[in-house]
This record gives structure tokens, sequence and C-alpha cells, in this order.
């Protein structure tokens, strides 16, 4: 917008002579300075938008194995390698292995249904061990100990009329003590030296399958 000025005085124009001399360089520092936050406003990085949080990772929880005040907890439930499933010497060996390990498992938790997942019907001992272990778990009551560990198992691979492989194992268990729902012991078995047992497997698509499992004949 333009507005109309009237012809100065001669004393008006000294003293606005004087005022440019005092403020024009005012005004062009406070020019420069204004120019340089236009510049630094422009040229500064916007906020980083912040990313939406991760999903909470709930720490794994610690195994407790099981003692007179109660049940064993977070047992990790074995999984079956790869190599167990090889109908091979070598894969064989891998499965009685796993098998051994959900025994222990059987054991320390009550819970016999991953066992037979990889059992026959046909099992004698296992039936036996299944009974033993319902009874144990029953009415509040647990085990402590008797958790199994695998020493060795070896079969020559040959099949006999019915598709069965036989081998030999060897492990070894713990002493169990069979516990009252209030912490009193009922009795205790099991522990010593690690023994041996005769195995039957018969070979499945999934890999193998226990058949059978018990003493050599004439062992005590």
């Amino acid at each position: 917008m333009t507005y109309p000025i009237s012809a100065p005085s001669r004393r008006a124009s000294r003293d606005e002579n004087r005022l440019r001399r005092v403020f024009a360089p005012l005004a062009s520092i406070v020019f420069l300075a204004l120019t340089l936050v236009g510049c630094i406003g422009s040229q500064a990085p916007s906020p980083p938008t912040s990313s939406p949080p991760g999903p909470t990772v709930s720490p794994t929880p610690s195994y407790k194995p099981a003692d007179h005040k109660g049940k064993a907890q977070n047992v990790p439930l074995p999984v079956m390698p790869a190599e167990a499933k090889a109908h091979t010497k070598e894969g064989l060996q891998a499965f009685m292995k796993h098998w051994v390990g959900l025994l222990s498992y059987a054991y320390e938790t009550g819970d016999t249904g991953p066992l037979f997942e990889v059992t026959g019907g046909g099992c004698t001992t296992c039936k036996n061990v299944q009974f033993v272990v319902a009874d144990a778990y029953a009415g509040g009551k647990w085990i402590v100990g008797a958790r199994m560990k695998f020493i060795s198992a070896d079969s020559a691979m040959v099949a006999n009329q019915y598709g069965q492989l036989s081998g030999a194992i060897t492990m070894q268990q713990e002493v169990a003590k069979f516990m009252n729902s209030d912490g009193s012991v009922l009795s205790t078995s099991g522990g010593g030296d690690a023994k041996a047992s005769l195995f039957l497997v018969v070979p499945r698509d999934s890999g193998w399958e226990l058949g059978d499992i018990g003493k050599p004949s004439g062992a005590a």
C-alpha cells in the first residue's frame, strides 16, 4: 500500500538522514537474521516418525525340576530331530534316543501322550508305564526324579517276517520318589547302574514306531 508523503522540511530531512545512518545497518542485520531463520526453517529435517512398537517377546519360563514341594514346572517337550526319521542305522539310533526322552518327559510330567504318538498299541511295557504314571499323578500326587538318560542303541537292521527290526538299548534312570499330595514320600524305586533292554521297531512313512521294549530273556 502507498501512503502520501508530504514534502519534508529541511530540519526533518537532516533528522531523517541521521536516522537512516543509525538504523540502516540494524535493518540489514535484522533482515539477514530473518533470512537465515527462513533458510534454516526450510532445510531443517522433519521430526522422525515413530515406528510402531515391535511384538512383545515373553521370556521363556525356566525349567524347574520336581521336589518335595511340588511337581516339575516348564518341562521342555523333546522334539524329534530330522535324522530320527531316516530308515538307517543312525536314524534308528536317533529315534530311540528321542523315545527315551519322551519316556523321561512322561515320568516328569505325568503326560504319556507324546510317548504313545510314536509307540504302538502292542507295547506291553509301555502300557505298564502308562498305568504307573497315571496312578502316580492321580489326586494331586507327583514324582520326583525318575528322569531317563539314553546311553546307546544298536541294531543289525535286519527285519523279521513281520517287518520289525530288533536291537539293544542301554539307558539309566534316576531314583524315583513317588510323592503324596501332602508332600510325603509314598515309595521309592529305580536308580542304580545303566540297564540294557531289547526293543522292536517298525519303519513307518513318518519314520519309526516302537513296537515293544523289555528286558532280555533271563535277565533279572
